[in-house]
């Protein structure tokens, strides 16, 4: 579990939309940018790549995003093509993000 989400459940936070939406957008950034290097997830280490797919559109992003979070008991919402299209133009990121400490960075930074 990532530090951001234990925090989150310790402060009721999990509940909020604001923590739901920055969720999608951190999701939305991982599908457009990719990741490569070590991350933690629910307690456990991995240490790979995931490939950006931001030549998928924004519509088809927002389908993959949505059944990511509504799949193996996740009961999100669906994500909008919106939020892609949004965050392309937001980030100047050519490259994949380096692990965790760029999705915490990622996670820490306000939307734009």
């Amino acid at each position: 579990m990532s530090e951001q989400v234990r925090t989150a459940k310790k402060t009721g936070q999990e509940s909020t939309g604001a923590y739901r939406a920055q969720l999608a957008r951190i999701l939305a950034n991982i599908l457009l940018h990719g990741v490569t290097g070590e991350i933690s997830v629910a307690g456990a280490s991995y240490n790979g790549a995931m490939p950006p797919f931001q030549q998928l559109a924004d519509a088809e992003l927002a389908g993959l995003a949505s059944f990511i979070r509504s799949s193996w008991s996740n009961k999100a919402g669906a994500v909008q093509p919106a939020l892609f299209e949004h965050e392309r133009k937001a980030s100047p990121r050519s490259a994949p993000f380096e692990g965790g400490a760029a999705l915490k960075a990622l996670a820490a930074a306000p939307a734009s």
